[in-house]
């Protein structure tokens, strides 16, 4: 039942690779479903508009990421800013993270 359940994530849910530290992926979905929250805009309205000027991207990653903000920041009225004060500095960050991407 594990294998089944492995190869349905990895094939539908999976983020790729962000480098060796997990932070990287913990922050890039706080700092967008911070910003979703600030903006009343849905994370895919957010990623989108964030990646709009690359082909770098696919639309199923996109997706994904989107849904996994959207899910983990669900209900959540206390999201961290890491640190981060203004809005460039949020949409910056997020702009770092994705530049390490690199789909499996």
């Amino acid at each position: 039942m594990y294998n089944e359940a492995k190869k349905l994530y990895d094939e539908n849910f999976s983020l790729g690779y962000f480098g060796d530290s997990l932070n990287n992926k913990l922050i890039l979905i706080s700092l967008i479903a911070l910003v979703s929250k600030k903006t009343n805009k849905t994370p895919l309205e957010i990623i989108e508009s964030i990646t709009k000027n690359s082909n770098k991207f696919t639309a199923k990653f996109i997706i994904t990421l989107a849904i996994w903000s959207e899910e983990l920041g669900y209900g959540c009225t206390n999201i961290d800013s890491c640190g981060l004060t203004s809005s460039k500095e949020i949409i910056n960050k997020i702009k770092e993270i994705l530049n390490i991407w690199v789909p499996f």
